[in-house]
């Protein structure tokens, strides 16, 4: 391909192939005008970046540090201080459930009855591996009495979320085994019994202070008590007798048609009866005194009686 040399400098000159196309190439003593084969081309110089201000670079710095202490924390907590995984001890009446973190150790202990309770009275498991607060714990059971010599303790972990459970399984039978106990270890919680609940106790009344009436003791299940009559208020009038409901009043119903007999039915009049006989009177036993009759009531005149003169 032929160039034609358009701009001569000390080190490259530009040159203008038959495409149109400018290239830059090695000045080999080239002249303006001229036609040249085969020149030495160069590569095209680079297009300068743009510049980060020294602020920027600062400030890009400041916020991927604290992205990685942000990230790393929030693992390391993570890992350290969140529940991962539980195991449950149950030596004889004594039933207690660890939380495990990522990392293995102890997060808390919860008792599950009241022997475990007393177990757990003034102790500390922060730091400490599941295998050694199994030891201490029943190094405490042995030593209150809980569980005697030749008793089974059983341990219950999720198999699934332990790194090595042969291993785990192994140091937990010789610690058991080293306070002359029998282990009974199961890699499933759903095998763990489970412990009765406690009855509920009966809520407790507080004593009332000196000088004040005790409260009233709470009604008894199925007994009624009476209510107590309501305090006679002089201003509040008793309530009027109830009026008898008055019936309502049947309407009058119209007496029957008489019908009028049909000729030749008629029933003939009865005859009158004979006078009854005068009583006879009968005379007076001599014995009885006959009664005057009565005389009859003078009646005085309306008007006034005017008397003579004298």
């Amino acid at each position: 391909m032929k160039y034609m040399v358009m701009e001569c400098h000390k080190a490259y000159a530009i040159l203008m192939d038959e495409a149109s196309q400018v290239v830059y190439a090695a000045n080999l003593h080239y002249e303006v005008g001229q036609t040249v084969e085969n020149p030495v081309l160069l590569q095209e110089p680079e297009t300068a970046a743009p510049r980060i201000s020294v602020t920027m670079k600062r400030c890009i710095a400041v916020a991927a540090c604290a992205v990685l202490m942000l990230g790393g924390g929030a693992l390391y907590y993570r890992g350290n201080y969140t529940p991962y995984s539980s195991v449950m001890v149950c030596a004889d009446e004594a039933n207690l459930c660890m939380e495990v973190s990522r990392s293995g150790k102890v997060l808390s202990v919860q008792p599950l009855n009241q022997d475990a309770a007393l177990l757990l009275s003034d102790y500390t498991c922060s730091g400490k591996d599941p295998v050694t607060v199994t030891s201490e714990l029943i190094e405490r059971a042995v030593e209150n009495g809980v569980v005697q010599k030749g008793d089974t303790v059983g341990v219950y972990y999720q198999k699934e979320k332990n790194k090595d459970p042969e291993q785990f399984e192994k140091t937990v039978e010789q610690s058991i085994a080293s306070h002359e106990l029998q282990a009974d270890v199961h890699g499933e919680l759903d095998q763990a019994p489970v412990p009765p609940a406690a009855p509920a106790e009966p809520p407790v009344a507080p004593a009332p202070p000196d000088g004040k009436e005790e409260p009233p003791a709470p009604p008894q299940p199925g007994k009624e008590e009476p209510a107590p009559p309501a305090p006679h208020d002089p201003k509040v009038e008793p309530p009027a007798p109830a009026e008898p409901p008055v019936k309502p009043e049947t309407p009058a119903q119209d007496p029957a048609p008489v019908t009028p007999p049909e000729p030749g039915t008629e029933t003939p009049p009865e005859p009158p009866l004979p006078p009854e006989a005068p009583a006879e009177e009968k005379p007076a036993p001599a014995d009885t005194v006959p009664v005057p009759p009565a005389e009859a009531p003078v009646k005085l005149p309306d008007h006034p009686v005017q008397m003579p003169p004298v």
